[in-house]
């Protein structure tokens, strides 16, 4: 069958049918409309290929914060003028909600529809004309191809949408091909997402652990940061990797961030009670963090429980920051001036430039546990941590690593100049019973289960009032030895 014949009269609306269905704003077709345009086509000619790929703006929802909604508008338009530039004359363009676009091409194998969609993502380097200025908007493809990797036009662009997912938790301006196994990982999150939605309304599956931090070279504590966990009844301890995906797939990361934050607040509030006034750490995710509402919601928490604003931290990664860096800035300027510190979590991992820590308002960074992981066995990877503290330093700025699971690993990040660290070489996450009975047997000035360090970090060249670690009373390394992951954004 030649392509005209497959295209029937032509692609929709051009036979001037019923505009109903089609998006008032760019005058493409939306998914409902383009669903049935495709069905009729398949079904019609069951043997001809098409390829389908769905696309999202990276940043759009930043734009739309700091620029408005008007704006916004302004710059579909410009991202659907782009699109059309860049596709040929028989490609079918759909909006399908928001700032997602589908692009149907009749007659292209998945072959054909990768390099489509990498020309496409190249387009997107470029700037969009958005009123009186300049906005960047990188892009994330996925993509499925029929009849290879579907067989209706529903699980063709369903498929094409599970790509899209992956190829956004992969990193911005991502391209992926639908895979047999996306389908099962998309399964995986609708059961975690229910299961989810379960325990934020039971309020008894869901606990922070949180794992002591020490500084350097004195190592004493310094404060704490809180992981979460979740214990379900029948299945049991459900690890991050399993539920944060999912709970960022289904709108839940925004609740699950705001339960962390409140339940950390109240545990904030008891330490202090109790007199031990820690700082406490909390993960928050790139939704919270563009929520102009967060400053309020802190403010409230640290007020409810009669906490002064240093008590707690923000740990963001960097892709957090650089989805909109923009509003993140704002955010966290307006953090810094309520009192809150605000560190850089992962740092290393990202893909960004670090040119945009100049900008940030940025206490401390904490160094990545792939690299600490690597120190003993790395020469890249000391020269890097090296290289990071000496940045970070230049800046600034603190510079705490996460991770450490060695003796060796903690002389050599003394060594660099590290200011701070935390690890099961030190402590594995505690409950809250088990960190207030870690506390009691505290005395300032100690580090638990640090005397076997004593001898490395003599040999990192500090004097040795830097490596006084005794071994802290009644308390045995064994106590904290590692007895399984830490659950959370980020474990210990």
């Amino acid at each position: 069958m030649k392509l005209r014949q497959w295209l029937g009269t032509g692609r929709p609306g051009d036979d001037g049918a019923s505009r109903v269905g089609f998006d008032p704003l760019t005058g493409l077709p939306g998914r409902v409309w383009l669903q049935d345009w495709l069905d009729r086509r398949l079904r019609s000619a069951p043997a001809f290929p098409v390829a389908a790929l769905l696309l999202d703006l990276d940043n759009f929802r930043a734009i739309n914060d700091c620029d408005g909604y008007e704006q916004g508008d302004c710059l579909l338009l410009r991202v659907v003028e782009r699109l059309r530039a860049g596709l040929p004359e028989e490609a079918v363009l759909a909006r399908m909600g928001g700032d997602e676009f589908c692009v149907l091409l009749p007659g292209v194998d998945a072959k054909g529809a990768r390099m489509r969609a990498l020309q496409l993502r190249e387009a997107f380097m470029e700037p969009f004309r958005v009123g009186p200025g300049l906005r960047y908007s990188s892009c994330s493809i996925g993509f499925a191809a029929y009849p290879a990797d579907a067989n209706t036009a529903a699980s063709l662009v369903c498929r094409a949408d599970m790509a899209l997912y992956r190829a956004k938790a992969q990193r911005r301006g991502g391209v992926c091909r639908f895979r047999p196994e996306l389908a099962q990982r998309a399964e995986d999150h609708l059961e975690m997402q229910s299961l989810l939605r379960e325990a934020l309304r039971a309020g008894d599956q869901l606990t922070l652990h949180f794992q002591p931090q020490f500084h350097l070279p004195g190592g004493h504590l310094q404060g704490v940061e809180a992981l979460l966990r979740w214990t379900h009844p029948q299945h049991g301890d459900i690890p991050p990797s399993r539920f944060v995906p999912a709970a960022e797939a289904g709108g839940l990361i925004g609740e699950l961030g705001d339960w962390v934050l409140s339940e950390a607040c109240r545990c904030a509030g008891m330490l202090h009670d109790a007199g031990w006034p820690l700082r406490v750490a909390i993960n928050l995710s790139a939704l919270q963090l563009c929520s102009t509402e967060l400053v309020e919601r802190v403010r409230i928490e640290l007020s409810k429980y009669a906490l002064p604003p240093e008590s707690i931290e923000i740990e963001l990664t960097e892709s957090a920051v650089v989805e909109s860096p923009e509003l993140a800035a704002a955010v966290m300027r307006e953090l810094a001036d309520f009192g809150v510190r605000t560190t850089i979590d992962d740092f290393g991992t990202g893909f960004s430039s670090l040119s945009y820590l100049c900008g940030l308002p940025v206490s401390a960074i904490k160094v990545d546990r792939s690299f600490v992981r690597q120190l003993e066995v790395s020469e890249k990877a000391r020269k890097l941590v090296q290289g990071l503290v000496r940045l970070a330093h230049s800046l600034d700025l603190a510079v705490i690593a996460e991770g450490v699971e060695t003796a060796r690993q903690l002389s050599l990040l003394c060594g660099y100049g590290c200011d701070g660290f935390q690890g099961w070489l030190a402590s594995k996450a505690l409950s809250v019973a088990d960190l207030c009975e870690f506390l009691s047997d505290y005395r300032p000035g100690t580090a638990w289960g640090l005397a076997g360090c004593r001898g490395e970090l003599l040999a990192c060249g500090k004097s040795s009032d830097c490596c006084a670690l005794p071994l802290l009373g009644s308390v045995a390394m064994a106590s904290f030895r590692p007895a399984g992951g830490a659950c959370g954004y980020q474990t210990g």
